[in-house]
């Protein structure tokens, strides 16, 4: 996740604080959505939130918190 961008929505299976530090350790960093956020990790992928439009007109990648995880344990 080395100078990844992410941004998280909904609830997770870890708390907030917990999943930005394993991310941090990997190099990546947690943002709000931006054209530069490389991933939305999200609880429910038609939410249709605010997060979810912005990354939609972005083009910006969206995963679930599953697939995060198994980012995070390589």
């Amino acid at each position: 996740l080395s100078g990844k961008e992410i941004a998280l929505t909904g609830k997770g299976p870890l708390g907030r604080k917990e999943l930005t530090e394993m991310i941090e350790e990997l190099g990546g960093s947690v943002k709000t959505v931006s054209a530069k956020t490389d991933y939305l990790v999200c609880e429910d992928p038609n939410s249709g939130s605010s997060k979810m439009k912005k990354a939609a007109k972005y083009g910006t990648e969206i995963i679930s918190y599953d697939e995060l995880l198994g980012m995070l344990e390589g």
